[in-house]
């Protein structure tokens, strides 16, 4: 997350440079990366205007963001019963626990732990001066249903129940989102390019 950050302060301090406008950055990504890019996208500016350091002068903030099919509320995976789930889901859970130094049990029960998660998860970012976003992930055909009844578990990081939490949640922020979820999604390559293109093409090239 961190990184992150400071990929987008770079980006932004190197803009006469390189020739691009700071005011027109987006971030998108898939898995792991769909969690960075809305992390970063609904976090409120982690520029430090007094910092020694020029790049992390530089706002951290996205003119949108696409994710594709990662996790968005990291309090909803129990890896208790996630490590049970053959060894995709044993490799995932050992994943969630290290990241927080944490054994399976405090993931679920520490309150530190908790909070931390919680900071960590873009769902409790949400906003209403957020950025819009493009929200895609294949999964049941409830998942498309607005407003979506989200089970309170979901270990699976992949599962596009994490793309309609949070697309609700932004709708209730009254933040403009796109979502491309359900059965169907990654059935048409082809479809889904052209919905990401003309998703970042409408917000990268508007007028400031």
């Amino acid at each position: 997350m961190e990184d992150v950050v400071r990929a987008v302060q770079f980006v932004r301090s190197r803009a006469k440079d390189w020739n691009i406008d700071p005011n027109h950055i987006a971030a998108m990504g898939g898995s792991a990366g769909a969690h960075l890019a809305a992390w970063i996208g609904l976090h409120d500016d982690l520029a430090k205007p007094d910092s020694p350091d020029p790049v992390e002068r530089f706002s951290s903030r996205l003119t949108c963001f696409v994710a594709l099919a990662g996790p968005m509320d990291l309090t909803r995976v129990d890896p208790r019963t996630l490590a049970q789930a053959g060894p995709r889901g044993e490799s995932f859970a050992e994943a969630f626990t290290a990241a927080v130094g944490a054994t399976p049990e405090q993931f679920m029960t520490d309150p530190e732990i908790r909070r931390r998660l919680k900071r960590a998860s873009p769902l409790f970012l949400v906003s209403s001066d957020d950025p819009p976003a493009l929200i895609v992930g294949a999964g049941a055909a409830e998942t498309a249903i607005v407003p979506p009844t989200v089970p309170t578990t979901i270990n699976d990081p992949h599962s596009a129940w994490h793309g309609a939490l949070l697309a609700d949640a932004m709708r209730r922020a009254g933040v403009q989102v796109v979502t491309r979820l359900g059965p169907d999604v990654g059935k048409d390559p082809q479809a889904e390019a052209a919905t990401g293109v003309g998703f970042l093409r409408k917000h990268l090239l508007q007028q400031p």
